[in-house]
């Protein structure tokens, strides 16, 4: 939130109890090389499991398709972005 405050940002309350959780959660990874064996250990996970390959580190995760839960992403973007206050990669707005 800081950043956010900082650059004025405006967030729902719903948006900062999300990044305090984030922060709460991943503040072990702040960490550049425990952030880049968090990515390794990931990358070694079972494929038919893994949502993302990650295979180098300096590029974006690549999206999979998945083989176990594969309904997962839909699941998430009915129940985890709502709460985020984002819209989901499938959401569409219409303009009048």
């Amino acid at each position: 939130m800081p950043w956010a405050e900082a650059h004025r940002a405006p967030l729902s309350s719903d948006a900062a109890k999300t990044l305090r959780i984030a922060r709460y959660s991943l503040w072990t990874l702040r960490r550049s090389r425990t952030w880049l064996d968090a990515l390794d250990t990931y990358q070694r996970f079972d494929p038919r499991v893994r949502a993302y390959d990650v295979p180098d580190a300096e590029t974006p995760a690549a999206r999979r398709d998945l083989s176990v839960a594969g309904d997962r992403f839909s699941v998430y973007g009915e129940y985890v972005l709502p709460v985020a206050g984002t819209k989901s990669a499938g959401s569409t707005s219409s303009a009048s």
